[in-house]
């Protein structure tokens, strides 16, 4: 889990094409949340290679005990031909509907400690789950970064990862496996055991490979042995 709330890899491309910071949460999507909790979705549609930008805004919270989500229903407010585009048209709705100041990417506090209720958060989450978290040295950046991974997706790729790891150790150990099988096939002579005589050993054979007689597998030489032991 380290790993893949460390890894930045995904954050790199779009928040070169933007000044605010998205999050990579997940294959083909970027989320960017504010604030007051509502958030924006980058993601790519199936089968196209264009992308939909959704808004997900937070019920009021006298109205949220009424609701089973405490987000209205998601609205497309663009779409894109391709990422480029899409973020454009994504930056443009979110500096017009949230506090510009908890979206950018190079915002002041960004470089400030972790908070003592992001540490929390994620202290939580380790619990919770087993997992074992670097919290050392976080910024306030990199832990709303990694919670926000936590909460929009890093579990589904974390189990995504999983079962690939898992089908990649059933693969080798197949494979393993079958290997341990021809090691086996390959018998070894060696003593009979019960009778006490052993194999005798192979001499070299001046005969030419062309005038030598074919030499007895394993089997033909054990009946022969049991047929000279019987009464």
């Amino acid at each position: 889990m380290n790993d893949l709330l460390k890894d930045s890899t995904g954050e790199r491309h779009i928040r070169g094409l933007s000044q605010y910071a998205w999050v990579q949460t997940g294959e083909g999507r970027w989320t960017l949340t504010s604030r007051s909790g509502s958030y924006l979705v980058i993601e790519q549609l199936p089968d196209s290679l264009s992308y939909g930008v959704h808004s997900y805004n937070k019920i009021p919270l006298l109205e949220a005990g009424k609701q089973a989500s405490p987000f209205m229903r998601p609205q497309q407010i663009a779409r894109g031909q391709d990422l480029e585009g899409a973020v454009r048209a994504a930056d443009k709705y979110a500096s017009e509907v949230f506090d510009r100041s908890s979206i950018l990417k190079m915002a002041p506090w960004r470089n400030k400690p972790a908070s003592q209720r992001q540490l929390e958060y994620l202290r939580k989450f380790q619990k919770k789950n087993g997992e074992r978290l670097e919290l050392d040295e976080l910024t306030m950046g990199q832990a709303g970064d990694w919670i926000t991974k936590i909460i929009h997706g890093a579990k589904g790729r974390l189990s995504n990862l999983q079962t690939r790891k898992n089908k990649f150790q059933k693969e080798l150990n197949a494979r393993e496996q079958l290997q341990r099988l021809k090691r086996r096939e390959q018998v070894q002579v060696g003593p009979l055991g019960s009778t006490g005589d052993s194999l005798p050993a192979v001499e070299a054979d001046s005969t030419p490979a062309s005038a030598s007689k074919p030499s007895k597998t394993f089997t033909e030489y054990f009946k022969e042995r049991q047929h000279q032991h019987r009464p």
